[in-house]
């Protein structure tokens, strides 16, 4: 029993407590109670994700990320607050959430962190999980059906599109996506901002460039090759697509306009963009048509539902990239849902060839197939 002494004498630089019912040791070094704060510089911060109870952050110029406490999120980990790349040497650009696991995207390589169930250190690396590819910005990611998509590369690779999960990454990016990437600098893609959304049970990537904009069909794909768009907001030219920012709430899309201080909502009987048209183009691919006489091109859409008649122009191109004269058909027209989009005697093909479609139209246009028929 201790109950008649208060303090014991100091033993080894530590003084000892036996007042009862206590027990404790303190020690001028390792005192959490009478040692000031640890004083941590915490940012600049770049990117800021949720991992259960705790926030995790990246700082800048760093392969670090911190974690908050436990009990305490408006304060970093007592114990173990930062955390460092184990792979890469370079700095870590993005950071993220994914099933538990805090997910640390470098340049060229990406880290999965998970929780040890310990005080310290908190979190730890799973080389298992590890993904040799990263990103080229805080911006050029974004988690998608279970995993993440991004654009960046691994080692000593060009720049593309990828899905990475789990200790794999899978590119997705066509040759002309690729060439599309290939026209910015490194600096011009750090700044590109990606977000997934979903239309009528269609998966989709948003790809936001400084100078275009890239929609990636994940559903569509599934048939077969993959499926990508390029979006924009006039009638002629290429101007950029102005939405950014795509959310759903109580059922209504809202979108953030990049040229004016406006937020928008979907309608999905109009195709115009804050009150302006834009054109649709598409271009199919090279027909194997040599030597052969084509009699006709028709195209499978939902007809009648304009409500003013509208024309499309179709030109053809021998080598994918001129283009001859535009020849226009009758498109659409109110009420009319028997109308057949077709253009007849085509006539005899020297060389392969493909097709370009252009049309305006006040109301969206869903076309489901392209036939050509030849001999």
């Amino acid at each position: 029993m201790f109950t008649n002494i208060s303090v014991e004498k100091v033993s080894h630089g530590a003084l000892v407590n036996f007042n009862p019912p206590y027990y404790s040791l303190f020690n001028e070094e390792s005192d959490v109670i009478q040692n000031a704060a640890t004083d941590y510089v915490l940012g600049p911060v770049i990117d800021v994700t949720r991992n259960r109870s705790r926030y995790a952050w990246l700082k800048e110029g760093s392969n670090q990320f911190g974690v908050t406490d436990l009990l305490n999120e408006q304060r970093p980990d007592y114990l173990a607050a930062f955390y460092s790349s184990e792979l890469k040497p370079g700095d870590s650009l993005g950071i993220a959430s994914w099933r538990g696991y805090i997910v640390v995207f470098g340049r060229h390589i990406t880290e999965y962190f998970n929780l040890t169930g310990t005080t310290e250190p908190v979190y730890v690396n799973v080389q298992s999980l590890t993904v040799r590819c990263g990103i080229v910005g805080t911006g050029a990611k974004c988690e998608f059906l279970d995993s993440f998509c991004i654009v960046g590369s691994p080692d000593l690779e060009s720049n593309s599109v990828y899905l990475i999960n789990q200790g794999q990454y899978t590119e997705i990016a066509t040759r002309k996506i690729q060439k599309v990437l290939r026209s910015y600098t490194e600096e011009e893609l750090a700044t590109l901002y990606m977000e997934p959304v979903k239309f009528d049970a269609h998966d989709m990537v948003i790809i936001h460039l400084p100078r275009d904009v890239l929609v990636y069909d994940y559903t569509g794909s599934a048939e077969g090759e993959q499926r990508w768009s390029i979006l924009k907001s006039d009638i002629t030219g290429n101007k950029v697509y102005r939405g950014i920012h795509h959310i759903n709430s109580d059922n209504v899309w809202t979108v953030g306009d990049k040229e004016q201080n406006i937020i928008s909502e979907f309608d999905y009987t109009k195709s115009d963009h804050v009150g302006e048209k834009v054109e649709f183009s598409l271009v199919s691919q090279m027909v194997q048509a040599r030597n052969k006489r084509l009699f006709d091109l028709e195209v499978d859409t939902v007809s009648g539902r304009s409500l003013a008649a509208n024309n499309m122009a179709v030109s053809l191109t021998f080598d994918g990239i001129s283009y001859g004269l535009e020849k226009w058909i009758y498109f659409d027209s109110p009420s009319n849902y028997t109308r057949r989009i077709l253009l007849r005697r085509m006539g005899y093909m020297r060389n392969n060839v493909a097709f370009k479609l252009r049309w305006i139209t006040d109301t969206p246009t869903s076309i489901s197939n392209l036939r050509v028929r030849f001999e």
